[in-house]
């Protein structure tokens, strides 16, 4: 179902006859031919809507008015969202006889007026405008930067609920002096808040750096930075962002189906493993963040993919990294 949305006064300067016949009034026709003489005394409203001085036409058109096109404003749904109340399925079924009362009255007074409202519509009509409102939670997330890394925090979303936003429809409906309603919302918090991200870790490939970030009062904050090795010529670590699928302690490494490993054979866990005491794999296939008996090769492009670190550094880092934790390789 579209809304129709009042953007103007225009919407509302219509003729008489034509809205009559629009909202299906019985009797309409003859009302037109006939233009009968007789006006509503003054002080007399039909349903609080003032008819009085208007002839048989335009009582039924003043309660067309307010309750089939007067909109309704409501606070809280996307801009342009106010509701024309026959939209809502709001029907006048009495509104000839009502008038007939009107026109008989002998003294100010309020005749009473019932329209009908068709609750299908007017709760498909509410559904309509929460989906346009609702506004979606954003999780936080890291933004890597050439060398470092900072925090995009999480924002809390909205969305409207349906039922009260339907009932409070309901009574502007049968109401033509509620002119505004305040849709009622519950917050969307997101999956992710800051507090929650993972430490992050960023690694440059041509300064063989890594740095640690973690999240501290919503903020990115530098944990701790190593020296490490990175892929020689031929074997260069990959760019890109990739992040951490296992992690194990006293690793066995088995040799790569490669050229450079040509002869070697798998190592047990010990001082002379090429792993160190900690592996710590990627999503990048066959590449990993691991120590190495190799001290030596840290601050050059020496391994054959991978990351290496001093063992001790590799132990800590271990200990804080998480399976799932983002690794950024740049090539600075």
């Amino acid at each position: 179902m579209q809304l129709r949305v009042i953007r103007s006064a225009r919407c509302r300067r219509i003729t008489l006859v034509a809205l009559l016949l629009a909202i299906g009034v019985p009797g309409v026709a003859s009302v037109a031919d006939t233009a009968p003489d007789a006006v509503v005394p003054a002080g007399i409203s039909i349903g609080h809507v003032a008819v009085g001085g208007l002839d048989r036409a335009g009582a039924l058109a003043a309660l067309a008015a307010a309750y089939l096109t007067a909109p309704i404003h409501v606070v809280g749904a996307a801009p342009g969202a106010d509701v024309v109340r026959g939209d809502l399925g709001v029907t006048m079924p009495g509104a000839e006889g009502a008038v007939d009362a009107a026109l008989a009255a002998t003294a100010p007074a309020d005749v009473s007026f019932a329209p009908a409202v068709d609750d299908v519509r007017l709760h498909a009509v509410a559904a309509a405008i929460a989906a346009r409102a609702r506004v979606a939670p954003t999780n936080a997330r890291w933004l890597f930067g050439r060398r470092d890394a900072r925090v995009v925090p999480d924002k809390a979303g909205s969305v409207i609920l349906v039922g009260p936003l339907a009932a409070a429809l309901r009574v502007a409906a049968l109401d033509p002096a509620v002119r505004t309603i305040v849709a009622s919302t519950r917050s969307l918090r997101p999956r992710v808040t800051a507090d929650r991200l993972l430490p992050a870790v960023v690694i440059g490939r041509r300064s063989n750096t890594l740095r640690l970030y973690h999240v501290v009062g919503g903020r990115a904050v530098l944990w701790r930075a190593f020296r490490v090795a990175t892929g020689m010529a031929g074997f260069a670590t990959p760019l890109g962002t990739f992040h951490v699928v296992n992690k194990v302690r006293d690793p066995w490494w088995y040799p790569p189906a490669s050229a450079w490993a040509r002869g070697r054979l798998p190592a047990p866990p010990g001082p002379n493993n090429p792993l160190g005491t900690r592996w710590m794999g990627l999503s990048a296939p066959d590449v990993g963040i691991h120590g190495t008996p190799h001290p030596e090769s840290i601050g050059h492009a020496a391994s054959h993919g991978c990351i290496r670190m001093r063992i001790a550094d590799a132990e800590w880092l271990f200990a804080r990294v998480r399976v799932g934790s983002l690794v950024r390789i740049v090539g600075a």
